[in-house]
């Protein structure tokens, strides 16, 4: 594939012998909004005076109005763990950014992938974890992934304006799954290709 990156090979298989929720798609300017606020949590790019920052996302004179539900930016690994520190203390739930390997799982699939993705808010596995019902949780059904080596999560076909934002094509982020369903990823995700880079918590 003449698309990755060389320090990216060899691919190899990895068993995730656990099970894990993962957002259905990037953190919003909302959600990022609602913990600035109940925090009053300085940005890296704010605390060092840059003109680029999450409410301002093309520098000085932009803004974030009408992109409530556009992923946040100008956000950096700190400032992502930090949204993730206090969405655990407010959820009760264990919150943190996938791994690098469970991010891959989420945007192609595993080996087996469920009939109908299993979708909850925060505030559903919240109320689900204080009242123990986390674990009976799961797909109604599974079947072999038919792409587990899938180049994007919606397949092999190259993206287009009916899958993703990329390459900057259209100037700017766009609202999280405007491109669903068809560029979603076999669990349901959407946004896993174009519109932003997304943080893991792996170091590489």
């Amino acid at each position: 594939n003449d698309s990755w990156w060389e320090d990216e090979r060899p691919a190899y298989p990895i068993d995730l012998r656990y099970d894990y929720w993962i957002g259905r798609a990037p953190v919003t300017v909302a959600e990022y909004a609602a913990f600035v606020q109940a925090t009053r949590y300085p940005t890296a790019a704010e605390r060092a005076g840059y003109d680029w920052t999450w409410q301002h996302p093309h520098g000085r004179g932009s803004d974030i109005r009408g992109k409530h539900n556009h992923p946040v930016t100008q956000v950096d690994w700190h400032d992502a763990l930090a949204f993730c520190d206090w969405l655990s203390e407010v959820s009760g739930l264990r919150v943190q950014l996938p791994s690098e390997a469970e991010w891959e799982k989420a945007a192609r699939g595993g080996l087996m992938i469920p009939a109908e993705p299993v979708v909850r808010t925060i505030r559903e596995l919240s109320e689900m974890h204080l009242n123990r019902e986390l674990s009976n949780i799961r797909p109604k059904s599974t079947f072999p992934n038919p792409k587990p080596h899938r180049r994007y999560p919606w397949g092999d076909s190259e993206p287009d304006e009916t899958r993703c934002n990329i390459e900057a094509r259209v100037g700017d982020t766009t609202p999280v799954g405007r491109y669903s369903p068809r560029g979603d990823s076999p669990y349901g995700c959407v946004d896993m290709a174009g519109n932003v880079l997304e943080w893991c918590r792996s170091k590489y």
